[in-house]
């Protein structure tokens, strides 16, 4: 069967590489497919809400018109806003459920070329430039920090861990200070439940950042090696001496103590991580080549 535009809509060919619960319609998932956005519902079944499974490319306006390019996160952090991390389009997008219309969020959506405008470097903490610059270039992850309004997002490509203030409607770089830990490379972020602090993997490592202070802190794993043959291994124990191996995702399993992530890569298994006592475990190892 070929991927349909019109309903009954066929799953059987790519990857879903989003799967969430519907944070306001309890019981419901929302997951993408190639370029489309759909919600899940038992008993329901399948409704596009945003976006195309067959065609790629960058189109604003009504959703199901609308069109995307490689999506590598979705956020729903209001009840009736979708934010939409489009890769390849080098922007935030961002879905109204309630006029089911697409817009550019944070960014200047292009279509990668010789000729797309050359992309802002934030290069110091103090430089703030409007959201809808130029400054991304491969966006990754975004998380939305409800009690201040403010969105942090990743771009893989530039390096650059990023804020953009709702108030102002500006963006600054968090992570451009001299001297703290090199967030290379992240795969995930998830906050805390008074949202003070933000855990971040990356590379081979566990770091938090205070939102307060700005502050970033390795708290397991390495974030750059010198020798590599020890980044792709996984040792369990005690934050100082474990390696946690590539971690591409977690979820907290009890909030603000014990979070699950899964390694990923050479090393494949489900990562119990304990915040509050300092501990690494494994559950549900699978393909473990190089394990202390």
């Amino acid at each position: 069967m070929e991927l349909s535009d019109e309903p009954p809509y066929n799953l059987s060919t790519g990857v879903i590489d989003i799967f969430q619960p519907d944070r306001y319609n309890p019981g419901s998932f929302i997951f993408n497919k190639l370029g489309a956005i759909y919600r899940y519902t038992e008993g329901v079944g399948l409704t596009l809400i945003a976006g195309s499974p067959t065609k790629l490319g960058l189109k604003e306006g009504p959703a199901l018109e609308s069109r995307f390019n490689i999506i590598s996160d979705i956020l729903q952090h209001k009840k009736n806003k979708m934010a939409v991390v489009d890769f390849r389009n080098h922007c935030i997008r961002e879905i109204n459920m309630a006029t089911s219309q697409v817009r550019t969020f944070i960014g200047s959506c292009h279509v990668y070329s010789t000729t797309a405008p050359d992309f802002i470097r934030m290069e110091t903490a103090s430089q703030n430039v409007s959201a809808r610059a130029d400054i991304l270039n491969h966006p990754t992850k975004v998380v939305y920090v409800e009690k201040d309004d403010y969105y942090i997002f990743f771009d893989m490509l530039i390096n650059n861990l990023l804020k953009m203030d709702v108030r102002t409607d500006t963006v600054a770089c968090l992570n451009a200070e001299p001297n703290q830990v090199n967030l290379f490379n992240i795969n995930d972020m998830i906050l805390d439940t008074d949202q003070k602090y933000l855990y971040i993997t990356h590379s081979y490592a566990l770091s938090k950042l205070d939102l307060d202070t700005l502050e970033i802190e390795l708290l397991t794993g390495v974030s750059i090696s010198d020798d590599g043959r020890f980044t792709n291994h996984i040792c369990v124990g005690s934050f100082s001496t474990a390696y946690v191996g590539r971690l591409s995702s977690m979820i907290w399993l009890i909030p603000d103590r014990v979070m699950a992530a899964i390694t990923s890569g050479i090393n494949e298994a489900i990562t119990l991580i304990d915040v509050v006592n300092e501990e690494v475990s494994l559950i549900c190892p699978g393909k473990l080549q190089q394990l202390y």
